[in-house]
């Protein structure tokens, strides 16, 4: 099964509320939740699951990134990416990151898509990005 949310968004007020991460990754969240950014779900709230079964938990986790926009994260948006991380490691979940537009960028031969993992470049942008 895989749980979709709305992005993560540096603005204030906007993205997907931060206090809603650890409720999602318990599997407290309801099927079909409709998420507020200005207000998380609670424990009282009429579709909260309190005793979350396995099948309702988070196994993994996928950050999805396009490959052009890691160095180009604000301070505000790595800090949520940050959060998120943090609550993912803290909860035991595995995870990865899904580089998007990988052709488009420039250190990547786009005839041969194995020479991305040796570029050193490449390599650099991934793990200077890991929170």
């Amino acid at each position: 099964m895989l749980c979709d949310t709305m992005g993560l968004d540096g603005a204030e007020g906007a993205g997907l509320c931060m206090d809603d991460i650890p409720h999602i990754l318990k599997g407290c969240m309801p099927d079909r939740y409709q998420f507020n950014s200005r207000k998380p779900i609670t424990p009282e709230h009429s579709t909260f699951i309190t005793s979350p079964s396995l099948k309702d938990r988070i196994h993994c986790v996928a950050y999805v990134l396009d490959i052009n926009s890691i160095d180009n994260l604000y301070s505000k948006m790595l800090a949520k990416v940050k959060q998120v991380h943090k609550e993912v490691l803290n909860c035991g979940i595995a995870y990865v990151a899904l580089l998007t537009k990988v052709d488009d960028c420039s250190e990547v031969l786009q005839d041969n898509f194995l020479n991305m993992s040796r570029s050193m470049t490449s390599q650099s942008r991934i793990w200077n990005w890991t929170p």
